[in-house]
């Protein structure tokens, strides 16, 4: 058996520029970073038959550690992986979620395209990293039908803290990692603060009414994906002083334009967390992902205070984690 890990994400600035059609009209950019909580992979060959009932050379299993087994979403990458690669042996591939499907993390991505380089690497087709994304972008929002955007694969191959730009004229994505010093990897661990809000969310529900209210050049959605794209360009100046207030101020900006993206984007519980949070001194306070529940998450440049823990509600749970420097990587 052979085991991967590709690292999860916070979605800073950007998110839904990355959505079709926006992107294909006006480009996209957007800043995440990678965090260590980790989707694993594990692949071996096998024998056994009674695995391989789904389809003919591969069995996927898909847990998210937290419910029952993803079974349609192991059943569509099964079908997926054989269509796409020349399989000389049948084999058994278990993917890990280390949090609840529609965590607003990146999941479902990073599951597809942790698997898909895992596969690379077993069966020694030698992708190039740029080709394994767009065929991850493809699997997903076409062979599976996933409505999303494009950001959440790259944090999961690159690891790090990320540009990311699709441009409307070549139609191509970049990706550009930020240098930053460690003692300011210790500053954002310091900060960095997440919720899991307990919430369950329909992800797609929220990306289709986006796309739907933003068909229109002049909407209020429309208008709030280009200011997206201005946030990010400022976001991006204040990381490269690594300005831990500037960085929040954007972040800030973020969230209060994503509002505007969809009425679903927020509810009373959201808002009363954002609240909660910002009076005990958070600042950068943002839904990661396309919103409605998932996680929420904050800076404190200050530090995070003692009292922190008593103002989070019972039904939901505080995310353990840092910055994540390494992308994807075989571990033995």
């Amino acid at each position: 058996m052979r085991t991967f890990l590709a690292p999860l994400r916070l979605s800073l600035a950007g998110g839904g520029t990355d959505v079709p059609p926006f992107c294909d009209e006006n480009g996209s950019k957007v800043i995440n970073l990678a965090i260590n909580k980790f989707v694993k992979v594990e692949i071996e060959k096998t024998k056994n038959r009674s695995l391989l009932e789904k389809t003919a050379n591969v069995f996927v299993r898909s847990t998210s550690g937290y419910s029952q087994p993803e079974n349609q979403f192991a059943q569509q990458l099964s079908t997926s992986i054989e269509s796409h690669f020349s399989l000389r042996d049948n084999l058994a591939i278990t993917i890990t979620n280390p949090v609840r499907p529609n965590s607003g993390l990146g999941t479902s991505s990073t599951m597809i395209v942790a698997t898909l380089k895992g596969l690379d690497i077993v069966l020694g087709t030698e992708m190039q990293n740029m080709d394994l994304i767009d065929l991850a972008l493809r699997i997903e929002r076409i062979e599976m039908g996933v409505k999303g955007g494009f950001q959440d694969f790259f944090p999961a191959i690159f690891g790090g803290l990320n540009l990311i730009n699709f441009s409307k004229e070549s139609k191509e994505w970049t990706c550009r990692r930020f240098c930053i010093s460690e003692s300011f990897v210790s500053i954002l661990n310091s900060s960095l603060f997440a919720l899991e809000l307990g919430i369950l969310r329909d992800s797609e529900r929220v990306i289709e009414d986006q796309i739907e209210r933003s068909l229109r050049a002049d909407s209020p959605t429309t208008m709030a994906l280009k200011r997206q794209l201005d946030i990010v360009d400022s976001l991006g100046k204040a990381i490269e002083v690594e300005d831990l207030a500037s960085i929040a101020n954007c972040v800030d900006q973020s969230y209060e334009s994503k509002k505007n993206f969809s009425p679903l984007i927020t509810n009373e519980i959201i808002n009363q967390t954002e609240s909660t949070l910002k009076a005990s001194g958070g600042r950068g306070i943002k839904v990661s992902g396309v919103g409605g529940g998932g996680h929420m998450f904050c800076f404190f440049p200050e530090g995070k205070p003692d009292s922190l823990l008593n103002t989070v509600p019972n039904s939901m749970k505080i995310l353990d984690f840092q910055f994540e420097q390494r992308g994807f990587r075989e571990i033995t």
